[in-house]
């Protein structure tokens, strides 16, 4: 066991994307996968919950892949060096992203693909029934017609925002 007074480390993971997919962990055929589906049974305060988890992409879009997976941790990983509380949106530059990616950093080329990473993680979309759960409490979270997303938006350098002022950096919130 470990000593009471020994320093701890927080690793800090979306239990839930850890226990079901939605990144594809290879590239091969992205623009064919329409979607991930994992269903199962789960007991919960004694009663038997079929779960259903389905993600699915944005036509315009690739599923999102290995790339868009890459740049999700390394954004998780700029909003950890904000600190506690975390802020929306996390702002960053392209190459803070891909230094964050531990990936070399080539330009229009690298930022196309970044960008297109990231917006096919904005437009993919997940259904659950009894599938997610939230918080200590590990209730599961309620089903919802629209679904869940992980990023709300993506802003780039140059685009307009809410106040009419033009982005400096990126921002996905």
């Amino acid at each position: 066991t470990e000593p009471a007074s020994a320093p701890r480390s927080i690793v800090q993971v979306e239990a839930n994307l850890l226990r079901f997919p939605f990144f594809s962990l290879h590239t091969k055929g992205l623009r064919e996968i329409d979607f991930k589906e994992v269903r199962g049974q789960r007991v919960e305060n004694g009663q038997t919950h079929e779960f259903v988890f389905r993600v699915s992409r944005n036509t315009d879009h690739v599923y999102p892949g290995p790339l868009s997976r890459k740049a999700h941790f390394a954004l998780l990983s700029l909003l950890r060096r904000q600190g506690y509380p975390f802020r929306n949106p996390i702002a960053f530059t392209w190459r803070q992203l891909a230094r964050e990616m531990n990936t070399a950093y080539g330009g229009a080329t690298t930022t196309g693909r970044l960008k297109d990473a990231l917006l096919s993680t904005l437009g993919a979309m997940i259904k659950s029934s009894y599938a997610l759960k939230s918080g200590p409490s590990r209730e599961s979270l309620p089903t919802r017609e629209r679904g869940y997303a992980l990023y709300a938006e993506c802003l780039f350098t140059n685009d307009l925002l809410s106040d009419g002022t033009v982005a400096d950096r990126n921002y996905v919130t």
